[in-house]
């Protein structure tokens, strides 16, 4: 195919090593269809600089923020969707399995699951046989304060050995959260905190979460289907839970944007400063949501997709939107870093707006917290994770 030519080796330079790799291409179903092997180099071995240009080498990647949105797009307008494998002698189909995410499409439909990965992983970590449980955490368990009562209690010693299978299982309970479950995202946030030196506690709590995927391991991600959903407004929701780090006593940010009635993006994050209010909280949250809301209307414009004036970010903390809207809060606000004031910025200019909404409504409630049952499941049934 004329991807590679011989070439003697110039003078004064040493190969690169190389190795070769292995793998199995799976389908949908989790069943080897291919199995593969690639020559990589040793690029470790390279000096920035001499070997190569540091300002012309990169590696693109696809975010899946732009999947998904584009996914929604297809099921608002009935879009036929194709994959293009360049690799692969330029072939070209339906794509029924991208980046280990099994993908369908219908009548005004598109749906994500990740269901043969998360039977893979029950089977990988030994938890096949593991009960079900209905939410991914337990609301009466509290995870933070538990390093310093054991380190004085003499229980605080390291197992690297422990560590790292710990880190293993966050590791692959990562994908699935940035992916294709979002109703997840808090608690492997919450439970990654602790990869350092986990204790029994935090061993039973991500156990937990394979248990709760055990539950729920045919769930979708769902793009359109009820008429009422086919348009591409963005709902945008916002939420902190103040000084809920006992450890730190820092809050935790959580959006959900939706489009075509399924999340397109979300994040759960400790923030990176003590909050000394719940308003200067919910207002670090906005500000955080802002920045991938202008985003994603950068990524529709880039598209030549239409979009609304003023976006509107739903949140359920009046002092929040009096601080975005009213610069002369001064003593409320002249704390709180510069870096978070250009929210009211955009808000003076019409891009973006800030709306009250009901904390039962508020759907990044599911970003910030465990909950119980019942709202658990509301709210993960409103973002649009259905079960299959």
């Amino acid at each position: 195919m004329g991807t590679w030519r011989l070439e003697d080796l110039p003078a004064d330079r040493k190969p690169v090593g190389c190795q070769w790799v292995y793998d199995r291409k799976r389908n949908e179903h989790g069943e080897v269809i291919k199995y593969k092997a690639r020559l990589v180099a040793q690029g470790f071995s390279q000096k920035p600089g001499t070997d190569y240009n540091n300002d012309g080498t990169f590696a693109p990647v696809m975010r899946f923020e732009t999947l998904r949105t584009l996914l929604a797009f297809s099921a608002v307008h009935n879009l036929k969707l194709r994959q293009f494998d360049v690799k692969s002698a330029y072939l070209h189909g339906r794509p029924n399995l991208l980046l280990g995410i099994k993908i369908s499409q219908g009548n005004h439909i598109v749906t994500l699951s990740q269901t043969h990965y998360i039977d893979a992983l029950l089977e990988k970590f030994g938890l096949a046989d593991a009960n079900p449980v209905f939410t991914p955490m337990d609301v009466k368990v509290k995870l933070d304060n538990v390093m310093e009562e054991q380190d004085n209690e003499g229980q605080g010693e390291k197992n690297d050995k422990v560590t790292h299978r710990y880190a293993a299982l966050i590791g692959s309970l990562m994908y699935l959260a940035i992916g294709t479950r979002p109703d997840i995202a808090f608690a492997v946030n919450k439970l990654e905190q602790f990869m350092q030196n986990p204790r029994p506690i935090h061993w039973t709590a991500v156990k937990r979460v394979f248990r709760y995927l055990k539950y729920t391991r045919t769930n979708k991600l769902t793009y359109g289907g009820d008429d009422d959903l086919l348009n591409t407004d963005f709902n945008i929701f916002c939420d902190a839970n103040w000084a809920s780090d006992a450890s730190d006593r820092k809050s935790i940010s959580g959006y959900v944007i939706t489009m075509a009635g399924g999340a397109v993006s979300w994040s759960s994050k400790k923030q990176t400063s003590v909050a000394l209010s719940t308003a200067e909280a919910e207002y670090v949250a906005a500000t955080h949501v802002a920045k991938q809301v202008l985003w994603q209307r950068s990524l529709f414009t880039e598209l030549d997709f239409d979009i609304p004036t003023t976006s509107t970010i739903f949140t359920d903390n009046q002092a929040a939107i009096s601080i975005s809207h009213h610069p002369e809060f001064h003593s409320r606000t002249k704390h709180i870093n510069i870096a978070y004031h250009f929210l009211r910025d955009l808000i003076a200019e019409g891009i973006l707006n800030t709306i009250y909404v009901n904390m039962r409504e508020n759907l990044a409630d599911l970003f910030t917290k465990g909950l119980p049952r019942e709202l658990h499941e509301d709210m993960t049934y409103r973002i649009g994770s259905l079960s299959g």
